[in-house]
C-alpha cells in the first residue's frame, strides 16, 4: 500500500484560518461569501487545493498551506498541521453549521475583552488535542463563565451538540442528567426513573456516537462548604461518578467545568495520564487590566489605574467593584483624593464586606429581594414584595444607586445579582434569619419573605432548597424554637402582620411532624405555600391569608382548555368538576360543578360566550364565559360524550359520541340536538373544526379521520391512519391536520391532497395534539406523561417535557403567551414556558376518590385502591387506619385478596400488578409483562385456591400469573377492547371478562379457552360477579343496566333498568340473596335475587357510589363514592354504622373566619379536611 506523505490541517489550524477567512469575508465582501476564482487568485493556487485543504480531505503539502494562510495575514505554524496519515485517524471534521445548540444558561458576553493566550491555550486542547476534560479554576469574580462562553461559541461549531448547564442553583443529579439525555438524544429519549448508572451508561453511549460538547458552569455550588475542598453536598455524589466516568470512557467529545474548587475526580484523571487538562484563570495581565479599567471608568491615569490593578489582583469583578468604592466613598469626601490612600482588599469577601457595609438599608433590603427571588425581577416586581412599601423615589433612587455601584446584572427590563453576589448575599441572609430566630430579636424576619408561594416552581424549589433548609439546619430545637417564635408573634402587633408568620409557616411545612398542632390564629399569614401539609396540623381561627398556594382537590385531568382572552384556565377531570384559574396569578377563582360522572370534554365559544362541559354519559353542561354561571343542561339520547368543539363562525356545537355519531346542537334561546350524523363505526375521540369553520374533523377508533363540509355535513376526505385516532388539530392556516395514534404516531396531513406528509414515531400512545397560535410549534401529550414539542417547519423534536408521571389526556397553548398547558392522570397541571423551555408551575390535585374496594376473606382488613397511587388498608377489628402503601405511581383501579389472606393484588394505571405481604406489608413482587409494556390494570381475581391471579387491561389481553414461582403462565387474546372486569367463578371453572365495547368472554378456566362470547352491553362493562352457587352472575354496563346471565346457556335472565345510570360495582351477598349496586343518584339499591325487586334504597353518600362489596359473613355491606367516604351499612335496617375516609392534606385545619380566600379556594379547603364552626370569634 501506497504511504501518503503529504499533510493535513490540525483542527486549532482548520480554526484559525476558517476564522481568519470569515473575518476577511465579513471585511471585504459585507457578510458575503468569496467566490472561488477570489480565493484561488488571492493564494496563488488552484481552488481544488483550496477546498481539499479547508475540508481536510486529502494530502496537501506544505508549501501550498504557507500560500493560504498568508493570503490572510496568518503565519503557519507547526502546530496548524500535521501528517495526512495521521489526520485520518481524528474525527470527522467538517463545520456542523447545522448542529445542535442548547445555550439558554450560558453567561451572555456583551463585550468580551482579554484573554488571548488563554482561549489560545484552550482551543488547542479542545480542538487539537481533543481533551476529554477541561476545567477552568479560579476564585468567584474572575472571569471563568465569561471566559467558557467565549470558548464554548467559538468551538461549538466542531462538535455535532453543544450544552450549557448552570449549576447554580444545585439541581440534582437526575434533573442534570435527564436535560443531558434528552438533548444529546436529539429528544428521541426521556430518562423517567432510571437508574442512574443507566442514565450514565445513555450519556457515554451519545458521547461516542457523535462528538458533543458539554460545559457544566459552576460547579463549585455542588460542594459542602467549611470543609475540605472537594467534598460534594449529601446526594450530590454521583456528579463525581458522572465526571469521572467521561474522563475515562472512550469517545471524542469534551466536557468543560468551570469552579472554584478542582474536584478530587479531575485530580486523579489528571495523575493517571487522561485526557485532561485544567487552566488556572487569573487575573487580567496588567495591560489587560488597564484597557478593562479604562473601558469602565473613562481614566487614563497610569498610576490610578496600577494601583486598582495590585489592589484588586487583576480580578475584573472586583475591579469593577473597587472604582466604585472610590467613586462612591473617598472621592465623594475629597475631590482631590490620594491615590494611595485606596484600600487593599484581601479577598472578594473582604471587597463584599466593604461595599456591602457602604449600602443604605433600603439597598441592602433590596439586594436580599433579588438573592430571594433567584431570577431576574422588574422593578415594579420588586416594589410589590416590600411591606411595609417605602416611596416609590426612595427605592428607585436606591436601584439605580446599585446599578451604578455594580452589584446588579441587568437583562433586558429585568434585573438580578451577580453570581457572586447572589451566592454572598443568600449566605448573609441564611446567617441573619438564623440569627434573629435564635435571639427571638426579628427585624428582616419580618421584611423578608424567605420563599415566595406563587412563583415559577423551580424557582420556590431553589428557594426552599437554599434557603430555607440551610437555615432549619442552623436551628437547635426546632420545635422548641417555633413554639418561642409563634409566642413572639403573638405578643408583637407588627410581627403578626408582616412576612414573619408566613416564614415561620413555611418553615414548619418544610420540616413536617403530625406531634404537633400550631395555632396561627388571628395573624396576617403572606406567601404561605400549604401544598404540601399534610403532615401538619394548624390553626388559622380568623387569619388573613395573602396570596397564599394551596392544595387543590381535582382528580385526574381529562381535558384543559384556555379562555379566548387568555385569562382564565378550565380543567375537567375524574371529579366531575370544571375547575377554573386566573392564569396570571394562578388563583383557584370558579368551580363549575354539577356533572355526576368524569368529564371527558370542555369546549368554549368565545361568539356565544360558552362553556360547555360534557361527561360521559350524554349530558352536557353549559356555563357563562363571563360570569361562570349555569345556563342549561341538555341531554343527549343514547351517546356517551367523549368530545366537544365550537364552530367559530356557525351557532353550533358538534359532538363526539361512544356509539360513532356526531351530534349538532343548534345554540339559540334554548340549546338542542338538530341532526346526527352516522360518522364512524366505532368511538370518536375527537372532534375539532377547521379555523374558518368550513371543515369539521372527527378522529375515531376504527383508525379514520373523516373531513366534513360544514354546510353540508357531508364527508369530503376521509384519512385512513389504521389505528385508534385519540386527538386532531388543526393547524392556525387551515391547510394541515395533526392526529395522535394509538400505534404511537403523530401524522401531519395536507388537506389540499389527503396525503401524510410525516409521520413523528413515539415510544408510547398519543393521546393530544395541538399547534400554537403562530403555527410553528406542534405539541404532544403521551402515555408515558412526556409532553412534546416539534418544528412544523423541520419536522423534528426539538423538546421534551418529562415532569409528568402519568398519561396526558390533553395540552393547550395560550392564545398570547409563549406558553403551554398539559393536563395529566398524575392529578396535575403544568404551564410550560416555551422560549425558555421550563416549567414555570404545577396545579397539583389530591384527588382522594377510590377506585376499587375489597373485604378480605376473613373480614378482618378492608382495601381500597385509590386515585393517589396508593392502597389503602382498614383493620376493622380494631377500628384502625393503616397507614397508605404505595408502589404505583397511577390510580389503583383494582385489589384483591388471597384466599388464605395472605396477600393482597393491587393493578394500576401505570402499567404494574404488585403483590404485598399482608403481615409485613411489604411488595414482594412486581409481576412483569413479557413484551416489556406496562399496560393499565383495570381488574385483578384470585382464583378460589390463591395459586393463580388473572388481570385484564388496556391492551386488550388477559394474562394468568403462576404465584408459585410468580411467572406468566398464559395470555389470552380474544377482546378487541379495553378490559374492564375479570372474574373467576366460586368453582374455578369459568373465567368471566368484560370490555369496553360491551362484549363478555367466557374461558375455561383450566385449558384457558375461550368457551363464549357475547353482546351484553351496548356500553363498557363495568362490573361482573358470579352468584355464589356459581350457575349465573351478574353485569353492568354504562347503558345503565344489570344483567343476570345463565352461566351455561348464556341466556339473559333478568335486566335491571332502575338507575338511570349506574356505575363502576355491582355485587352478590355471599349468601346469594341480594344483588347490591352503587349509582349516580348517590344511592346504593339492593334486589331480591328470588324475584329481583328492590328491596332496599341506602341513601347518604353526597356523591355518586362508584364501589360496593358485601363483608365475607354478610353481615355489612361496603360502599365507596367519588368524594372518598367509605360507608359501612347495616343493610337489613338501612342503617349507616361507619364512615371511613383516609387523612387528607387539611385534615381537622380550623379555617373558621379566615380571610383572603376565594370562594372556590375556601370551598377546595374543605373538601380536602378543612373545618369550619360556628364559634368564630
Amino acid at each position: 500500500m501506497k504511504r501518503s506523505r503529504g499533510v493535513a490541517l490540525t483542527l486549532l489550524g482548520k480554526y484559525r484560518l476558517e476564522t481568519a477567512i470569515q473575518s476577511a469575508q465579513d471585511r471585504e465582501q459585507w457578510g458575503g461569501y468569496f467566490t472561488q476564482q477570489q480565493l484561488a487568485k488571492r493564494a496563488g493556487i488552484v481552488y481544488k487545493t483550496i477546498k481539499k485543504i479547508r475540508e481536510r480531505s486529502g494530502p496537501a503539502d506544505v508549501s501550498s498551506l504557507q500560500k493560504l494562510f498568508k493570503a490572510f495575514e496568518l503565519t503557519l505554524e507547526p502546530r496548524d498541521y500535521c501528517l495526512y496519515d495521521a489526520a485520518k485517524k481524528k474525527i470527522q471534521t467538517a463545520l456542523f453549521k447545522t448542529g445542535r445548540r442548547d445555550w439558554l444558561e450560558a453567561k451572555k458576553v456583551p463585550n468580551f475583552q482579554g484573554r488571548k493566550t488563554e482561549l489560545e491555550i484552550l482551543r488547542n486542547w479542545i480542538l487539537d488535542e481533543q481533551c476529554k476534560l477541561v476545567t477552568l479554576l479560579g476564585m468567584g469574580g474572575i472571569g471563568k463563565s465569561v471566559l467558557a462562553e467565549k470558548l464554548g461559541t467559538e468551538v461549538a461549531s466542531y462538535f455535532y451538540a453543544a450544552i450549557w448547564l448552570d449549576l447554580r442553583e444545585t439541581p440534582p443529579i437526575d434533573h442534570t442528567l435527564s436535560r443531558l439525555i434528552e438533548f444529546l438524544s436529539d429528544h428521541t429519549e426521556s430518562n423517567i426513573a432510571t437508574p442512574f448508572s443507566s442514565s450514565l451508561s445513555k450519556i457515554i453511549h451519545y458521547l461516542q456516537k457523535e462528538r458533543c460538547l458539554i460545559i457544566l458552569d459552576n460547579f463549585e455550588a455542588l460542594f459542602k462548604s467549611g470543609e475540605f475542598s472537594g467534598g460534594y453536598k449529601e446526594s450530590y455524589e454521583n456528579y463525581g461518578k458522572l465526571i469521572q466516568r467521561i474522563g475515562e470512557s472512550d469517545h471524542q467529545s469534551c466536557l468543560i467545568i468551570t469552579s472554584r474548587e478542582k474536584p478530587q475526580e479531575i485530580c486523579q484523571l489528571e495523575q493517571l495520564k487522561y485526557q485532561a487538562r485544567t487552566l488556572e484563570v487569573k487575573g487580567f495581565s496588567i495591560s489587560e487590566s488597564n484597557h478593562f479599567l479604562m473601558s469602565i471608568s473613562g481614566r487614563n491615569d497610569g498610576f490610578y489605574l496600577s494601583r486598582v490593578y495590585k489592589a484588586c489582583g487583576g480580578n475584573p469583578l472586583m475591579m469593577i467593584w473597587g472604582i466604585n468604592i472610590i467613586s462612591e466613598t473617598i472621592e465623594r469626601e475629597s475631590p482631590h483624593f490620594d491615590v494611595n490612600q485606596i484600600i487593599f482588599f484581601k479577598s472578594s469577601q473582604d471587597l463584599l464586606d466593604k461595599q456591602f457595609n457602604c449600602l443604605t438599608e433600603i439597598e441592602k433590603e433590596i439586594l436580599y429581594w433579588l438573592a430571594i427571588n433567584r431570577e431576574p425581577i422588574s422593578f415594579e416586581e420588586l416594589r410589590k414584595d416590600f411591606f411595609p412599601t417605602p416611596q416609590d423615589h426612595k427605592i428607585l433612587e436606591a436601584w439605580h444607586s446599585l446599578i451604578r455601584r455594580s452589584f446588579i446584572d441587568q437583562t433586558t427590563r429585568k434585573f438580578t445579582l451577580q453570581a457572586v453576589v447572589m451566592e454572598y448575599i443568600t449566605s448573609r441572609l441564611i446567617q441573619k434569619i438564623s440569627q434573629e430566630l435564635a435571639s427571638q430579636e426579628f427585624r428582616l424576619f419580618n421584611k423578608l419573605s424567605l420563599t415566595k408561594a406563587n412563583i415559577k416552581d423551580y424557582v420556590r424549589s431553589n428557594q426552599v432548597r437554599l434557603i430555607l433548609e440551610p437555615i432549619i439546619e442552623q436551628i437547635q430545637d426546632f420545635h422548641v424554637c417555633i413554639r418561642r417564635t409563634l409566642s413572639t408573634i403573638r405578643q408583637q402587633r407588627q410581627l403578626s402582620e408582616g412576612y414573619a408568620p408566613g416564614n415561620l409557616l413555611n418553615l414548619i411545612i418544610c420540616k413536617p411532624d403530625n406531634r404537633y398542632e400550631y395555632d396561627f390564629s388571628g395573624f396576617t399569614i403572606r406567601q404561605a405555600c400549604l401544598k404540601n401539609s399534610n403532615q401538619n396540623r394548624f390553626i388559622f381561627r380568623n387569619s388573613l391569608f395573602v396570596r397564599p398556594a394551596l392544595s387543590d382537590s381535582f382528580g385526574l385531568i381529562f381535558s384543559v382548555r384556555i379562555s379566548p382572552d387568555g385569562n382564565h384556565l378550565f380543567a375537567g377531570g375524574s371529579d366531575g368538576t370544571i375547575h377554573v384559574w386566573n392564569i396570571h396569578t394562578r388563583e383557584y377563582t370558579a368551580s363549575l360543578q354539577g356533572h355526576s360522572s368524569w368529564l371527558r370534554a370542555i369546549a368554549m365559544s368565545e361568539h356565544n360566550r360558552l362553556i360547555a362541559g360534557s361527561h360521559e354519559h350524554g349530558e352536557i353542561r353549559f356555563w357563562d364565559l363571563d360570569t361562570f354561571q349555569h345556563l342549561e343542561t341538555l341531554k343527549l339520547q343514547g351517546g356517551s360524550v367523549l368530545s366537544t368543539a365550537f364552530s367559530p363562525e356557525q351557532d353550533i356545537l358538534a359532538v363526539g359520541c361512544r356509539d360513532g355519531q356526531i351530534r349538532l346542537c343548534m345554540i339559540g334561546e334554548r340549546i338542542e340536538c338538530f341532526q346526527t350524523i352516522k360518522a364512524h363505526s366505532l368511538r370518536i375521540f375527537s372532534v375539532r373544526f377547521s379555523p374558518d369553520g368550513m371543515l369539521l374533523a372527527s378522529g375515531s377508533q376504527d383508525g379514520c379521520i373523516k373531513l366534513w363540509n360544514t354546510t353540508s355535513y357531508k364527508c369530503v376526505i376521509e384519512l385512513v391512519a389504521d389505528s385508534y385516532v385519540f386527538s386532531v388539530a388543526f393547524h392556525p392556516n387551515g391547510s394541515l391536520l395533526a392526529s395522535g395514534h394509538e400505534d404511537k404516531c403523530i401524522r401531519l396531513w395536507n388537506l389540499h391532497t389527503g396525503q401524510c406528509l410525516n409521520c413523528f414515531q413515539l415510544e408510547e400512545f398519543v393521546f393530544s395534539v395541538a399547534f400554537s397560535p403562530d403555527g410553528e410549534i406542534l405539541a404532544s401529550g403521551s402515555e408515558d406523561g412526556s409532553v412534546r414539542l416539534w418544528s412544523v417547519q423541520d419536522r423534528n423534536c426539538i423538546k421534551v417535557f418529562q415532569d409528568h408521571t402519568q398519561r396526558i389526556w390533553s395540552v393547550a397553548f395560550h392564545p398570547i403567551d409563549n406558553m403551554l398547558i398539559s393536563g395529566s392522570e398524575d392529578c396535575s397541571i403544568r404551564f410550560w414556558d416555551i422560549k425558555e423551555q421550563k416549567c414555570l408551575q404545577v396545579l397539583q390535585g389530591y384527588p382522594y376518590a377510590h377506585w376499587s374496594l375489597a373485604y378480605s376473606p376473613n373480614g378482618q382488613f378492608l382495601a381500597t385502591g385509590s386515585e393517589k397511587g396508593n392502597f389503602c388498608l382498614w383493620d376493622l377489628n380494631k377500628g384502625a387506619y393503616i397507614q397508605p402503601l404505595r408502589q404505583h405511581s397511577n390510580v389503583v383501579a383494582s385489589v384483591a385478596f388471597s384466599p388464605d389472606d395472605h396477600f393482597l393484588a393491587t393493578g394500576s394505571g401505570d402499567g404494574t400488578i404488585c403483590l404485598w405481604d399482608l403481615k409485613t406489608l411489604g411488595c414482594i413482587k412486581v409481576f412483569a409483562f413479557e413484551d416489556g409494556n406496562h399496560a393499565p390494570a383495570w381488574s385483578l381475581d384470585f382464583n378460589r385456591s390463591g395459586t393463580r391471579l388473572i388481570s385484564g387491561g388496556v391492551d386488550r389481553n388477559l394474562r394468568i400469573w403462576d404465584l408459585e414461582n410468580y411467572q406468566l403462565l398464559q395470555r389470552l387474546s380474544g377482546h378487541n377492547d379495553w378490559i374492564w372486569s375479570v372474574t373467576y367463578s366460586p368453582d374455578n371453572q369459568i373465567i368471566a371478562s368484560g370490555d369496553e365495547s360491551g362484549l363478555i368472554i367466557l374461558w375455561d378456566g383450566n385449558s384457558f379457552q375461550q368457551k363464549h362470547q357475547f353482546q351484553a352491553s351496548s356500553g363498557a362493562i363495568r362490573s361482573i360477579a358470579f352468584h355464589p352457587n356459581g350457575d349465573r352472575f351478574a353485569s353492568m354496563g354504562d347503558d345503565g343496566q344489570v344483567c343476570v346471565w345463565d352461566v351455561n346457556t348464556h341466556q339473559c335472565l333478568v335486566t335491571i333498568e332502575s338507575h338511570e345510570h349506574m356505575n363502576f360495582s355491582v355485587a352478590f351477598s355471599p349468601d346469594g340473596k341480594w344483588l347490591a349496586c352503587g349509582s349516580y343518584e348517590n344511592t346504593i339499591r339492593l334486589w331480591n335475587t328470588k324475584d329481583y325487586q328492590c328491596s332496599q334504597v341506602l341513601s347518604g353518600h353526597n356523591e355518586p357510589v362508584w364501589l360496593v362489596a358485601f363483608h365475607p359473613q354478610g353481615k355489612t355491606l361496603a360502599s365507596g363514592s367519588q368524594n372518598g367516604h367509605i360507608y359501612l351499612w347495616d343493610f337489613e335496617d338501612g342503617k349507616c354504622t361507619a364512615n371511613l375516609i383516609a387523612p387528607r392534606p387539611y385534615e381537622n385545619t380550623n379555617i373558621t373566619g379566615v380571610r383572603g380566600l376565594t370562594t372556590a379556594q375556601r370551598a377546595a379547603m374543605r373538601s380536602l379536611g378543612a373545618i369550619e364552626s360556628e364559634e368564630a370569634s
